[in-house]
């Protein structure tokens, strides 16, 4: 599986699959992940 970095304010989240972006929360499909910092 594929492992994006995605940036969530000033926090780097590791998630694999498809995520679906709102404006105030975010909704992952398969595993939302681990806070690298």
């Amino acid at each position: 599986m594929e492992q994006t970095l995605l940036w969530h304010g000033t926090s780097v989240f590791r998630v694999t699959g498809s995520c679906l972006f709102n404006n105030q929360t975010d909704q992952c499909e398969m595993h939302v992940g681990y806070p690298l910092n």
